[in-house]
């Protein structure tokens, strides 16, 4: 049974973001809430913020094991021994494996790779669950920064992670890697408890009834020896991840602005550190009581420095926050449920639980898109993906091949089409906008 939105929650810690709100931010604490320092007096980006931690995605495990996707962020990776996502620019293969093979992107034992020297550091998880171990016990162990051990039965994960994908238990995969997280980095530990949380009482709803989570604690704690952690801790991990993940990553500032009963006045979406915002609007100046000036502004936003609330530095899924309107500096800041659309980790299909509203792309006057073959992509990590894209040499040769006529007598009557005797041009409308200031007088 699922709920549209969790009727009692547990009050974040809000002296967790204290301490990692920038000085010379525009944000601050005020009154148990984050406000802005001064008025935001156009629409435009209010911070980026760095995951607290990541896990790997879900729905791109089969990509990950293959070696498509990074083993670690999950990021689509460019492959040229196949073929299948190479550049426009032409490629030498040998110079490409030579050049990964260097930098120790490509695993030696399987098929994973990573996007990047820093995914391939933070990924300690991979040869601990995916390596098979060559002892005679058949346990791979690894040990946090306070000299503690956790030992993995080999055999017996196995069978759970099998089990895992047979039945397509997102949470269980989700609470296995936040747990492994919290324990090779305990520092984290503090910060990620202190989260919104529903109450005790209606946790059990909160994650659904059909899965019986005290079989799952006890298969999953059966992989290990010396699990330490109990099964009501597990449980609060399942539900603060559901609770404020995006995208399969955690951020606390991000999260702390969701209010249900508060107005929504900002919004997130991913950012892509390539892209600037340049838009253009006016600013209104009061002369006196009767005149004011409209003046036309334009403004470019570059690439800022992310807000990073942990100590790992990450720098994928960075998620962009931004203004919705005007907002004054004693207003609280309040934006959507954080949930990435399409995650099983999200609220359900039947929830009202309110979805996180992505700020209208900007366009590029006079900048050509480029033309892209059908294609399906059945992740949920991007916005609008989940579609059939044609280009329109493709679209021509369809209606090449299409016939309006049919032999077939029990068919339905062909469409006939007329060629209009006259063809009468329409009037061209159009608006013009001067560039100069102007006075008006009321």
């Amino acid at each position: 049974m699922a709920i549209g939105r969790p009727p009692s929650y547990k009050e974040p810690g809000i002296e967790f973001l204290v301490d990692h709100i920038p000085k010379n931010s525009n944000l601050k604490v005020s009154n148990g809430a984050i406000v802005l320092r001064h008025d935001m007096t156009n629409l435009g980006t209010l911070y980026l913020e760095a995951p607290y931690f990541l896990i790997p995605p879900f729905d791109l495990v089969k990509l990950v094991e293959v070696g498509k996707c990074c083993s670690y962020c999950g990021e689509t990776l460019k492959i040229y021994d196949k073929g299948r996502l190479r550049d426009k620019e032409a490629h030498d293969v040998s110079d490409q494996k030579h050049m990964r093979f260097m930098s120790g992107l490509d695993c030696g034992d399987c098929s994973s790779r990573w996007c990047s020297q820093n995914c391939r550091k933070l990924d300690f998880c991979h040869s601990f669950l995916n390596h098979q171990p060559t002892n005679k016990g058949m346990t791979n162990q690894i040990t946090n920064s306070r000299g503690e051990k956790l030992v993995l039965l080999y055999d017996r994960w196995v069978s759970f992670k099998k089990a895992i994908h047979e039945k397509s238990l997102e949470l269980a995969h989700c609470g296995l890697y936040v747990t492994l997280q919290l324990f090779y980095y305990p520092e984290l530990r503090e910060g990620y408890m202190s989260m919104r949380n529903v109450v005790a009482e209606q946790r059990d709803e909160f994650l659904g009834r059909e899965i019986d989570f005290t079989t799952l604690y006890e298969e999953m704690t059966a992989c290990f020896k010396d699990f330490k952690m109990s099964e009501d801790e597990f449980l609060d991990c399942l539900s603060i991840f559901k609770l404020n993940n995006y995208n399969s990553g955690v951020y606390p500032l991000t999260s702390y602005l969701s209010d249900p009963s508060g107005e929504i006045n900002c919004s997130i979406s991913p950012f892509e550190t390539s892209t600037a915002h340049d838009y253009e609007d006016f600013r209104i100046d009061v002369v006196d009581e009767h005149n004011v000036t409209l003046t036309k502004q334009r403004h470019l936003e570059s690439y800022r420095k992310p807000i990073h609330t942990s100590t790992l530095k990450i720098d994928k899924k960075i998620i962009i926050v931004s203004s919705m309107r005007n907002i004054k500096s004693c207003e609280k800041l309040v934006a959507g449920e954080s949930h990435e659309t399409g995650s099983a980790c999200s609220s359900s299909d039947n929830s009202s639980m309110e979805k996180i509203t992505a700020p209208i792309p900007h366009r590029f006057p006079g900048k050509a898109r480029n033309q892209r073959n059908a294609s399906f992509t059945s992740s949920g990590n991007s916005f609008g993906e989940g579609i059939i894209k044609y280009n329109r040499d493709q679209i021509r040769e369809m209606l090449v091949e299409m016939s309006l006529d049919s032999d077939d007598s029990e068919a339905e009557t062909p469409i006939q089409l007329e060629v209009p005797e006259q063809f009468v041009k329409p009037r061209r409308k159009s608006v013009r906008f001067e560039l100069n200031e102007s006075s008006v007088q009321v």
